[in-house]
């Protein structure tokens, strides 16, 4: 289809038509400019990056406070604007990404692919131990407050977020598969 972009070309798996609306439209800036679309991934990944560094920021002194001494909790002042803002950055970057979907450049580079790869398996592992922590040990039932548990699944979330971003990345700098014919780049 000409004018109209499919569900499908974007990676869902349905072929719907979206009528007279093109891929520029749809997609933003990002389609129609490669660099915008460069700039605008390069931009959210910074800010879900940001955002991350603040989880571990913030979160892993504390994390290693309370599961020494869960008792601890009850005395510490939670860094819930941190948390926030940490949220708010990450989910931002993630969704303002998926939503134009840029693409990036055509670069591949095996090392570099698997670094990426290992920091977004890494970078899940201190929500992990949060999670198995708060909600399987259920060592601090008593002392958060309802608040605490929705943020606390937020941001485990945007922590999902984050290392999904990654994977992506990580995916995408995949050696390109050379045609026959093509000369080696």
């Amino acid at each position: 289809m000409q004018d109209g972009v499919s569900i499908a070309s974007l990676g869902h798996g349905k072929e719907t038509t979206l009528g007279s609306v093109t891929r520029s439209e749809l997609r933003g800036d990002s389609a129609a400019s490669p660099a915008a679309g460069r700039w605008l991934h390069l931009s959210s990944l910074a800010m879900e990056t940001f955002g991350a560094v603040i989880f571990y920021w913030q979160g892993l002194p504390m994390y290693r406070e309370i599961s020494a001494d869960p008792s601890a909790y009850a005395s510490h002042n939670t860094p819930r604007l941190w948390w926030l803002l940490g949220i708010v950055l990450i989910q931002v970057g993630y969704w303002a990404r998926y939503r134009t979907a840029p693409v990036l450049p055509q670069v591949s580079n095996t090392a570099l692919r698997h670094m990426v790869l290992f920091l977004g398996q890494m970078v899940f592992t201190l929500p992990t131990a949060v999670f198995s922590f708060v909600f399987i040990s259920r060592k601090l039932s008593s002392e958060v407050p309802v608040i605490g548990y929705v943020l606390t699944l937020a941001g485990l979330f945007s922590m999902f977020l984050y290392m999904r971003e990654l994977q992506w990345l990580g995916n995408s700098l995949a050696l390109r598969e050379k045609k026959p014919g093509e000369s080696p780049s």
